[in-house]
């Protein structure tokens, strides 16, 4: 899945919602999707649903980065499992994310 997902995010550049719950994506996963989106992928995407992926420090830790670093410069809501992440509640009330 999380191969599939990173060959092909570049091609998801006017995605306005993403929803991947409970695809066990993983912090490794997410590490690489929030590479992707700090390369400009997924720059549309508003919702992005990531709850049910066994996502714990690590994942959160690397889309904190991504949010704070500017991408998903669109987006309004996140939904992940741990909303009280440290360094990314910081990041998303710094960029007025709703995290859900």
């Amino acid at each position: 899945m999380c191969t599939l997902l990173t060959q092909n995010i570049s091609l998801m550049c006017h995605t306005q919602v993403l929803q991947l719950g409970g695809n066990q994506i993983g912090d490794a996963g997410l590490t690489t999707l929030a590479k992707a989106v700090e390369s400009g992928a997924l720059a549309s995407c508003q919702r992005l649903y990531l709850d049910g992926n066994r996502i714990s420090g690590d994942g959160l830790k690397a889309l904190a980065q991504a949010c704070a670093s500017g991408a998903l410069a669109q987006l309004m809501s996140l939904r992940v499992d741990d909303e009280e992440h440290p360094a990314l509640k910081a990041a998303c009330q710094a960029r007025g994310i709703e995290l859900d």
